[in-house]
């Protein structure tokens, strides 16, 4: 709807969708389309809304939330639909401009919250700050940074909204500096354009907001590992050394960057042939011990390089006047020596130019470099500000400096991304960004660009800047570990102590990477690789890294989720706990995904940590698994060794084992580490190949577990597997935290698991049981079938079951219930079984008798086989079993005989039995008689006629029924059968 104002200007309501409107106010009455190339969804269905109007007013109202536009004065109000103010104009001051600026002015409501609004050197709180929205490579300004986020939440009684403000110029965000009563926003001159969402949770409104702007990209799954890197690893002989390091001293390592000092002299995408005079056979080795290589590429060209008159006779370089805009780069002059300091920046607005840089990085990239290091890219550098006359193209539509500078990391990392998808067609991309903008999380990860080793005012302010980022909705974001500059002096590295806390909490980092500066190809600062602080600092590094990789499907499925919902990896308290308000001033912990609450030590020679947990929820310390209630602030021991971390009560954590990188082999077993809780918790465990585009068309899976624990009985819901992908998994590792009754039986599927008291025994078993009572776990091992699997854990379901009085002679015998004791010599008890207790090996066709002497052989009793059992005298056995209350499964794995048993306590027709292969099921009958999967009639031994009798569906069989106690022989004709009896 559009609004036409008086004095002339105009206002413009667009509803996108019930929770999210977009305005737009001109004040010269003509509206404009946007320069910013943040939004990327126009397509929105047709929202459906309803308006009314009084004397004072037009309301439009959605099915979420009413906009309320005042007539005198204009001004603009939203409201839920209780009509309780969400945001609305400041009455007084509403909309103004004037020569240069246009601003909007937004009443602050009593105990209103502000968050968001990217990177700044700032707690999460925004309250009484400025934002100036230019992105400028320092550390020290809290009004300006490498990148800001023009997206920021009001929260007030645990409800929030966001405003997105999509301005690419020189504006300003007046967070309360001004006046506590209100906030404002404005731009350098002209249209107005932002968007108002409506949560009221801040996971509602980044899934919405990324819609807007673009998906948060799936990173392959060796840039979700640890990465490491310098100013600079030169030549390519250290390169391959620090490699080496990596793999002899067993710390995991994905990536290895080579930075600027690569170029020659400095010449973008051209390798120094006397320092690197092989990249590919470099990146060919590396690629061979499981790395992968990222290059530094920076948007300016040096005016030696010979790209550079064609980049200027096309005209594919910012202007100044009509002349390429000239940068004096005191770096490569004194620093890599090269023949001259000036450099041109290259306009990624136009088309043409970023499809001929694209063309200039095949050769390049043919070397084997994996990913892309956009640098520099804010792009004002160097300590120097450009005037604000340099001149962007836009394919025809030029525009200054001063109203776009913003976007143009987000201009060159969404062309960077194009290139390796052009380039690797059928790799996803890696593209890291120092700069950011709105809608960068489609395209790149970011970094927080080049801090200090300090404690204070780098690692611990830190944390809220990523935290901050992450609700911005750029997931994808890091600091470079351990601090890029020395401190106090250049050439001072961290501390260990130091080090080792930072990769502590950094491991936890979305992106994680260790990266310092060694003065470029001088080499004359110290390095600080992890080996490089002594052994403890190094088994710390080691260990923490390691954790990361054993987190990893825990990890990667909340990749998964960023990807699909925008919900942040890394995230402040408030974003899972928004109705606590305790969890807005926690700037220096976090949550990593829905379950962990990490809290870094960030003061030197600390070895506890004060930590608040969050109320409406039981936590437990990861390391001790003491359970801890939530609302309150807890005293957290904190050696050197030991990071703090919490657990939810009802988290489900996948967690596989340690490997040296990401594919380093396939996984077989993954394990879950559960903390159960009475309230019902849910995970998705998210797989792929891991590199490719196959996910978008199926070529996934998704895997969703849901917990609960009613009473005594532990629940876990495993639910049958979605997607085409068929991981490498054969089996679950379940673990139970916080587990105390030492004898809880674990029912998989219907099937009680065999207990053991030995933990080798239980390591050396494909399933079964075994609580540790020292740490209070109850472990359960069991096949992934990628079925639906119900999965309980509690008190013993058994009772004695009696069996028949067997004739003396040899019996064909079975058992209807699964024994709690799968020993033979316990199910017998008290009947004389050795030498007169013989089963069938269907693997060597062939019977297997039992001895006192060697019982392996014979093996353990089952439900699911039948055995002979001689007895030289009428009697009858009893032992303790498991109630089926779930029918019951035995597999038929290869065709041939088999001596199965009938797993339940009543007759079961023929006909109530079913058969399945490859996915299909069908009855009995279909599956003898149609598909002749297994033969029509089954055969038991007849003691009273010395002979078999059948059972079968045809006239002349003896019995159409199987029953319990007996045991009978089936042929199988085709490999895979499972045979599904049901409860009886």
């Amino acid at each position: 709807m559009t609004f036409s104002i008086s004095d002339g200007s105009r206002l413009a309501i667009d509803v996108l969708a019930a929770d999210l409107a977009r305005v737009r106010f001109a004040p010269d009455g003509v509206i404009r389309d946007n320069i910013s190339r943040a939004v990327v969804k126009d397509d929105w269905p047709v929202a459906f809304f309803t308006t009314s109007e009084t004397s004072g007013a037009i309301t439009i109202t959605t099915d979420e939330l009413k906009i309320e536009v005042g007539k005198t004065p204009c001004v603009v109000n939203c409201r839920d639909l209780a009509d309780n103010v969400i945001v609305g104009d400041d009455p007084s001051r509403r909309m103004q401009w004037g020569s240069g600026y246009t601003r909007v002015y937004k009443t602050t409501q009593s105990g209103e919250d502000y968050l968001g609004l990217g990177w700044r050197p700032l707690p999460l709180r925004r309250n009484g700050t400025v934002f100036w929205m230019k992105n400028v490579p320092t550390y020290n300004d809290p009004e300006t940074f490498y990148g800001g986020i023009p997206l920021w939440y009001g929260l007030r009684n645990g409800n929030a909204y966001a405003i997105f403000f999509d301005d690419t110029s020189w504006g300003d965000i007046n967070v309360g500096a001004e006046s506590s009563s209100y906030m404002f926003f404005h731009n350098l001159g002209g249209q107005v354009d932002y968007y108002v969402f409506y949560g009221p949770a801040m996971s509602k409104i980044l899934d919405r907001y990324t819609e807007l702007t673009g998906r948060p990209y799936l990173p392959p799954k060796w840039a979700c590992g640890y990465q490491q890197c310098r100013w600079s690893y030169t030549p390519q002989t250290e390169v391959l050394s620090i490699a080496n390091e990596f793999r002899a001293r067993s710390i995991p390592c994905d990536v290895i960057y080579v930075d600027i000092d690569y170029m020659y002299p400095a010449w973008q995408l051209t390798f120094d042939p006397s320092t690197f005079p092989d990249p590919a056979a470099m990146c060919a080795t590396l690629h061979a011990q499981g790395f992968h290589t990222v290059a530094n590429i920076s948007p300016w060209l040096a005016e030696d390089d010979p790209k550079q008159p064609e980049a200027v006779s096309n005209g594919y370089l910012l202007t100044e006047g009509g002349s390429p805009h000239r940068v004096w780069h005191d770096y490569i002059a004194f620093v890599m020596g090269a023949a001259t300091g000036w450099t041109n920046w290259i306009d990624f607005s136009q088309t043409a130019a970023c499809n001929w840089w694209g063309s200039q990085h095949t050769s390049f990239l043919n070397y084997g470099i994996d990913g892309i290091w956009n640098d520099l890219n804010e792009p004002d550098e160097l300590n120097s500000t450009w005037p604000t006359t340099v001149t962007y193209n836009f394919d025809g539509s030029p525009v200054h400096h001063n109203k776009t500078s913003t976007q143009y990391c987000l201009l060159q990392t969404d062309m960077s991304a194009q290139i390796l998808k052009s380039h690797y067609p059928s790799r996803r991309p890696f593209v890291l960004s120092r700069g950011a903008y709105a809608g960068i999380q489609r395209s790149a990860s970011v970094w927080s660009g080049d801090n200090k080793s300090d404690w204070t005012n780098d690692f611990k302010r830190n944390i809220p800047m990523g935290l901050s980022m992450s609700i911005s909705g750029q997931p994808h974001n890091g600091h470079d570990n351990g601090g890029f500059f020395g401190y106090p002096t250049l050439d001072d590295p961290p501390s260990g102590e130091l080090y080792a806390r930072w990769m502590q909490a950094g491991v936890f980092n979305p992106f994680c990477r260790q990266h310092h500066d060694g003065y470029g190809n001088h080499g004359s600062r110290p390095y600080v690789e992890p080996w490089r602080f002594g052994a403890t600092v190094e088994d710390i590094c080691r260990d923490f890294i390691g954790l990361r990789y054993e987190l990893m499907p825990y990890l990667y499925s909340l990749f998964y989720q960023a990807h699909t919902t925008g919900a942040p990896i890394q995230r402040p308290m408030v974003y899972d706990f928004q109705n606590d308000a305790a969890t807005i001033n926690q700037d220096y912990d976090f949550m990593f995904g829905p379950f962990m609450l990490v809290s870094p030590v960030y003061t030197p020679g600390a070895t506890t940590r004060s930590v608040y947990l969050p109320s409406g929820a039981e936590w437990i310390d990861w390391w001790t698994d003491t359970v801890y209630n939530g609302g309150q602030t807890v005293t957290a021991d904190a050696p050197l060794e030991r990071l703090p971390i919490f657990v939810r009560a009802g988290a489900i954590i996948p967690m596989g084992p340690v490997q040296q990188y990401a594919s380093q082999f396939p996984v077989t077993e993954t394990t879950l580490r559960v903390y159960p809780s009475s309230v019902l918790t849910s995970f998705t465990m998210f797989e792929d190949d891991g590199l490719s585009w196959n996910y978008q068309g199926g070529g996934r899976a998704l895997t969703a577990f849901t917990t609960w624990k009613a009473g005594d009985i532990f629940n876990l819901d495993i639910g049958q597997r979605s997607g085409i992908y068929t991981p490498a998994r054969q089996k679950y590792l379940l673990e139970i935290h916080t587990w105390t009754d030492p004898d809880a039986v674990v029912v998989v599927a219907g099937d009680p698991l065999a207990r053991y008291t030995n933990k080798s025994a239980f390591d050396a078993a494909p399933s079964g049981s075994y609580y540790d009572a020292a740490a209070d776990v109850l472990y359960a091992r069991f096949a992934d079938t990628g079925l639906y699997m119900a999965v309980t854990a509690g008190p013993s379901p058994t009772e004695t079951l009696t069996s028949p009085l067997l004739p003396a002679g040899w019996n064909l015998i079975s058992l209807p219930d699964q024994p709690v004791d799968t020993d033979p010599a316990s199910v017998f008890a008290g009947v004389p079984i050795d030498g007169n207790l013989v089963g069938y090996n269907h693997g060597a066709a062939g019977y297997v008798t039992y001895y006192t002497g060697d019982p392996l052989g014979f093996g353990q009793m089952s439900n699911q086989i039948g055995c002979w059992l001689y007895l030289a005298a009428p009697d009858q056995f009893a032992y303790e079993g498991y109630y089926n209350t779930t029918p019951q499964t035995i597999p038929l794995d290869t065709a041939g005989w088999y001596l199965i048993g009938v797993p339940t306590r009543s007759a079961t027709s023929l006909t109530d039995l079913q058969v399945t292969r490859q996915g299909t099921t069908v009855g009995f009958a279909e599956a003898a008689y149609t598909r002749q999967w297994l033969a029509a009639r089954l055969y038991w031994y007849d003691p009273a006629r010395k002979g078999y009798a059948t059972c079968g569906l045809d006239p002349w069989d003896d019995f159409s029924q199987v029953e319990p106690w007996k045991g009978y022989w089936l042929c199988a004709y085709a490999d895979g059968l499972t045979l599904t009896v049901p409860v009886g």
